[in-house]
């Protein structure tokens, strides 16, 4: 038998008790290693401050095995020098639940380690984040609704300086950007909705700097968005998958426009126009249809032509605001081998002088009202048929007389 004194004696059981709370908090631990569930500011000196090994999780008291519980209705504001440094390969994520606010206008969430997802910044439910400065590596908006009635990011400045993965991943939520430098790229999917108005977006190498599919939309009206270097992938703008739509009214894209429908999807549905800007052309595939209304174009990498299609699509011409180079002024493309592209020209002058039926073929066909080829057509005003001609002519004598009885003095 063991003999204890007093002190011994008391110590035992409350040793026992740490113990047993110990062991079942590491079971029951979830991943996150910081929850906040108050509404606060993380700034310099605030105990969120410093390193983690797992992550921070807004809006969320707990996490197990996959379930979220949940707090509603928090803000919380990110403000310099505010610092999340990330280096452990298996968490280093800053998760927002719920329909919690957060803006971010200062600090530094870049992690030190290179592993994709670690530092990444995820929205889900319909939560919302206003970011107008700070250095982030990577944002992924998964809400649980398409469009508006998803998560939600609005981004006014600030740097996304990825260094894996996509900069901006959406998909059932809304992106709006009018500032602020993207680095790798953004990509749509899911019935996202995608606004630019401003700010630079740059893609990885090889990529396209805005890729759009599956029931998304893209609205353009500023910025300059710039494909990666290099690779069969490097768009501009790239439009694919199931009811894509785009319009495309103002900024800069430097790499070119493409967009891609098979032949047993819905056409792709673009409009392009406005004081847009596209260097590196237009690219049409599979099944697509586009309508430009104006803007100002040069080449396609590797053809002598703004427009460059594959396939059966459309391309409708509509206005008299347009500027085409390249070699040629207005000088569009069709592959002869695909015989089903149509291109369509309304009329009127292009801004370099060029008439609609003064246009070349890339094939050096004139395209002409009697002259078309290549799958090419031109709409010009209706003519009256010879009979309706005639019936006016008869009618004018008519017309006259009537109109002399009229202002004659009674």
């Amino acid at each position: 038998m063991h003999n204890f004194s007093i002190a011994q004696r008391v110590r035992l059981p409350i040793l026992t008790v740490l113990s047993a709370a110990l062991l079942l908090g590491a079971w029951a631990a979830p991943a996150a290693a910081q929850y906040i569930t108050t509404n606060r500011t993380v700034a310099g000196g605030n105990p969120l401050n410093g390193t983690y090994s797992q992550g921070v999780a807004v809006g969320a008291s707990a996490i197990i095995n996959g379930v979220v519980t949940r707090v509603p209705d928090l803000r919380v504001d990110i403000v310099a020098p505010a610092l999340f440094n990330w280096t452990d390969a298996t968490g280093g994520t800053f998760s927002v639940f719920s329909n919690s606010v957060l803006t971010i206008t200062g600090g530094n969430f870049a992690p030190v380690s290179s592993f994709l997802g670690v530092g990444r910044m995820s929205l889900f439910d319909t939560s919302r984040a206003d970011i107008s400065g700070g250095t982030l590596k990577q944002l992924v908006v998964n809400g649980t609704a398409a469009g508006s009635a998803g998560a939600s990011v609005t981004i006014s400045g600030g740097t996304l300086q990825s260094s894996s993965g996509q900069g901006v991943s959406v998909q059932r939520g809304t992106l709006e950007i009018s500032g602020g430098s993207i680095q790798r790229g953004i990509a749509g999917i899911t019935g996202s909705i995608i606004t630019i108005s401003g700010g630079t977006v740059l893609a990885a190498a090889g990529g396209p700097a805005i890729n759009v599919a599956f029931d998304s939309a893209l609205t353009m009206t500023g910025g300059t968005v710039t494909a990666g270097p290099g690779g069969n992938a490097a768009w501009g703008v790239n439009l694919s998958g199931t009811s894509t739509a785009a319009t495309l009214l103002g900024g800069t894209v430097n790499g070119g426009v493409r967009a891609t429908a098979a032949s047993n999807q819905i056409a792709r549905q673009g409009m392009l126009g406005g004081n847009l800007s596209v260097n590196g052309g237009v690219f049409a595939y599979g099944n697509a249809e586009l309508d430009v209304t104006g803007g100002s174009y040069t080449r396609f990498a590797g053809a002598n032509a703004s427009f460059f299609a594959m396939g059966t699509n459309t391309i409708n011409f509509f206005g008299t605001d347009l500027a085409l180079s390249g070699p040629t002024p207005g000088q569009v493309s069709d592959v002869n081998t695909f015989s089903g592209n149509f291109y369509t020209f309304t009329g009127g002058t292009f801004s370099d002088g060029q008439s609609a039926t003064g246009l070349r073929l890339f094939d050096a066909v004139s395209l002409g009202s009697t002259q078309l080829g290549g799958g090419f057509t031109l709409n010009t005003a209706p003519v009256p048929e010879p009979s309706t001609a005639l019936l006016l002519l008869l009618g004018l004598p008519f017309l006259s007389a009537a109109v002399r009885r009229l202002s004659a003095p009674a």
